[in-house]
C-alpha cells in the first residue's frame, strides 16, 4: 500500500512599516519662579502669551512655527523685577523630565534697556539645591530687540528644570524684564516597526 505525503505551507510574510519622523515642537513650562517680581508682573507672565501677537501658534505641543510671533504687549504683560547684582534670574519647571534642544526668548518691549543681556542657561533633571554647582548649558547675549530670538544648545538636554541667570540687562539702572519664553522639545527617535506572519507547515499522511 503506497503512502502519499501532502505538504501544505504558508510562506512567511514580512511587513516593514516606516514610522514618520516627528518635528521639533513647542514646550511651555508648567511654572516659573524668579529672584524677585514687581507686584502684578510675576514670572508667570512669561508663560501666558499675553504679550504675543499670536500666542495660539506657540502653545504646548505645537510645531515650531515658520514665522515666530512678535511682542505686542507692554510692561503689564511681561515679567519685571528689581535688578539683583546687576541682573537677575528666572527658573522654569517643565513639569517632567524631557529632551529639549534650546529656547526662544522675547525680551522686554517696555524700554528695551530692561531686557536680559548676558545670560547663562543651566538645566537639570532634578531641582538643584545650589545652581552654582551645575555646569552651564549655554551662554548667550540675548537680543535686545523685542521680536524674539532662538538659542540652541550644543547638544540635546534631558531636563525638567531650566535656569536663566542674567549677569546684566541692556542698561536700565533699576529693572530687568522678559516678555515671553518657550522651549524647544525633540521627540524620541522614530523606529521601524517589524511585523511578520509565521510560517505554517502541515504534514498529512494518506494511505
Amino acid at each position: 500500500m503506497s503512502k502519499r505525503v501532502v505538504l501544505v505551507a504558508v510562506c512567511c510574510a514580512v511587513l516593514l512599516v516606516a514610522v514618520p519622523v516627528q518635528a521639533d515642537y513647542i514646550v511651555v513650562a508648567n511654572s516659573a519662579t524668579a529672584h524677585h517680581s514687581i507686584s502684578g508682573r510675576g514670572p508667570e507672565k512669561t508663560l501666558n502669551g499675553s504679550g504675543i501677537s499670536d500666542a495660539s501658534i506657540i502653545e504646548d505641543g505645537d510645531d515650531i512655527p515658520v514665522t515666530w510671533p512678535t511682542v505686542t504687549g507692554n510692561y503689564l504683560t511681561e515679567w519685571q523685577a528689581n535688578k539683583s547684582g546687576g541682573g537677575g534670574w528666572l527658573q522654569y519647571d517643565l513639569g517632567e523630565v524631557q529632551d529639549i534642544t534650546g529656547l526662544y526668548v522675547w525680551n522686554s518691549r517696555n524700554g528695551t534697556a530692561r531686557g536680559m543681556r548676558n545670560v547663562t542657561v543651566k538645566t537639570s533633571e532634578t531641582l538643584p539645591g545650589d545652581w552654582g554647582t551645575v555646569a552651564a548649558t549655554g551662554n548667550w547675549q540675548f537680543s535686545q530687540a523685542a521680536g524674539g530670538a532662538r538659542y540652541d544648545f550644543a547638544t540635546t538636554q534631558t531636563a525638567r528644570y531650566v535656569l536663566l541667570d542674567a549677569a546684566d540687562n541692556w542698561g536700565d539702572g533699576s529693572f530687568i524684564a522678559v516678555n515671553e519664553v518657550r522651549f524647544i522639545g525633540i521627540p524620541e527617535p522614530a523606529s521601524t516597526l517589524l511585523m511578520a506572519t509565521g510560517g505554517l507547515v502541515m504534514l498529512r499522511h494518506r494511505s
